[in-house]
């Protein structure tokens, strides 16, 4: 499965373009997926820990701004840090200002008006890319040490550090198993039904 970006942002249009943008920004390799946000902080945070193959976020500051949701963008990546405090996560926003440029919690706060500048746009391009491949090589590393402490645990015993750690990776690779469970059943009850459709756009040709 394609690796994602999610894009958060409180206005359609905005959604339709800066995805685009996005996109543009950061090649075919990653798909970039735009969503609305939830009006509940915790809600939206189980959203976006639930997505399949995530790589990176971009949150939109204005969050509030339409009445959409009851929370800021900094707000929502100070939540997502507890949870993974290695993802590339960025602000977006018109006012930059606005934004501590400190703020430890993001990698970077990026403008709206420079995802609209072909040169900027590359230079931005770059930056997110090279966070993005190295949370992948975080992922791939990862993925290995719980390989190393699986083998261990049925070969000896993990001590309690190492046991803490494999009880986290554990869970990791589980709740990622079953979020991806449930869009391959999403997607398979879809394609279910549409055939059911299909047969009775059949059955009822056949008649008349």
């Amino acid at each position: 499965m394609m690796p994602c970006l999610i894009y958060i942002d409180e206005e359609p249009r905005a959604r339709l373009l800066y995805r685009r943008r996005l996109q543009q920004c950061i090649g075919d390799e990653v798909e970039v997926i735009a969503i609305d946000p939830e009006r509940e902080l915790d809600v939206m945070v189980k959203k976006i820990e639930d997505s399949v193959s995530l790589v990176s976020v971009v949150i939109d500051q204005k969050l509030t701004a339409a009445g959409t949701a009851g929370y800021l963008g900094t707000d929502l990546v100070a939540k997502l840090r507890l949870a993974d405090h290695l993802m590339p996560i960025y602000i977006l926003t018109n006012y930059v200002g606005d934004v501590d440029a400190n703020l430890g919690s993001v990698e970077y706060v990026l403008n709206k008006d420079d995802l609209s500048n072909q040169e900027k746009l590359a230079a931005i391009g770059a930056r997110v890319r090279r966070h993005i491949n190295i949370f992948q090589q975080i992922i791939d590393k990862r993925e290995r040490r719980f390989e190393e402490l699986l083998r261990k645990r049925f070969e000896s015993i993990l001590d309690e550090v190492e046991a803490a750690e494999y009880t986290e990776l554990k869970y990791q690779r589980e709740k990622k198993y079953l979020a991806s469970s449930f869009v391959e059943n999403d997607e398979l009850t879809k394609k279910i039904e549409a055939a059911e459709h299909k047969l009775r756009q059949i059955e009822s040709m056949l008649k008349n």
